[in-house]
């Protein structure tokens, strides 16, 4: 599997990760063995990014992905652990008045005009500020954004 870094932090990662939260909710019930034997077949294709949060299936999701990779926990890196870089990006957003979510959406679609972003939400309130990062001047405007603030600097 190709691998790719990551902003100026030099993480290394597959270019390709797997996204774990319909494994403990969202699409139905859970098979947390066939789960499992999936996150170990993407192990095995090389696949290192998994993504995973406490919020998923009210931490069920990082349990069982914990289970998944307990005797191969030098193969993979967990989005969801990545604490500095969402600090980072918390920073930023308190900085531009605006919210987390809002700051890397516009990231997002400041990446050009083919990018669409969905993300998901069952809260009204999230699914306004989400809109609010498309439809405010301030955040499609991203001359205030620098790779600087999403990235720690190289050691």
């Amino acid at each position: 599997m190709k691998q790719r870094r990551l902003g100026h932090g030099g993480l290394q990662v597959s270019a390709i990760g797997l996204g774990c939260m319909g494994m403990s909710q969202s699409y139905g019930p859970g098979d947390d063995e066939e789960s499992i034997r999936t996150i170990h077949r993407a192990l095995d294709l090389g696949v290192t990014f998994l993504d995973t949060a406490d919020v998923y299936g009210g931490g069920a999701n990082e349990e069982l992905v914990g289970r998944a990779i307990h005797a191969r926990r030098s193969e993979v890196d967990v989005i969801g652990r990545n604490a500095a870089l969402v600090e980072r990006l918390e920073q930023v957003a308190r900085r531009k008045s605006c919210t987390a979510s809002q700051i890397a959406l516009a990231w997002l679609l400041a990446r050009g005009e083919d990018i669409v972003s969905i993300p998901g939400t069952k809260r009204r309130r999230y699914l306004e500020e989400n809109a609010a990062a498309v439809g405010a001047r301030r955040l499609n405007r991203l001359s205030f954004l620098h790779e600087d603030d999403f990235h720690p600097a190289a050691p």
